[in-house]
């Protein structure tokens, strides 16, 4: 069972690789991450909450649980780590999608009267 923080982690990983893949969805190919990069992109887009040794930390638990594999100094996820990934996609979707659904559109075109009330603080 992986904690919280590794499923962050694998999460990262998967969405960054799934990203990237759709970038070059017209183009064969096999998706990995140097494992350097990958820590900078985390740190630097804030993605990751943590410091950069626990992100070593957790990448290297990730691996002996063969949830990803490093070679060649770049990482992707093994056929378990990607089950994860959806697992963990799966359960969060429908929370993204009320997040997601709610800041992107006008929320008050879902009611027929305004049923919010507006306070001055």
């Amino acid at each position: 069972m992986e904690s919280r923080a590794q499923e962050h982690i694998l999460f990262m990983l998967g969405a960054c690789q799934e990203a990237y893949s759709q970038h070059f969805e017209k183009q064969p190919h096999t998706i990995s991450l140097n494992k350097k990069a990958f820590i900078d992109l985390a740190m630097s887009a804030n993605l990751a909450g943590k410091k950069e040794r626990a992100l070593y930390q957790n990448l290297e638990n990730l691996e002996k649980r063969k949830c990803i594999s490093y070679t060649n100094k770049n990482l992707s996820l093994t056929k378990k780590g990607v089950q994860k990934y959806e697992e963990i996609k799966k359960t969060i979707n429908p929370f993204l999608s009320v997040c997601f659904t709610l800041s992107a559109e006008n929320i008050l075109k879902y009611t027929p009267t305004t049923t919010a009330v507006l306070k001055k603080n």
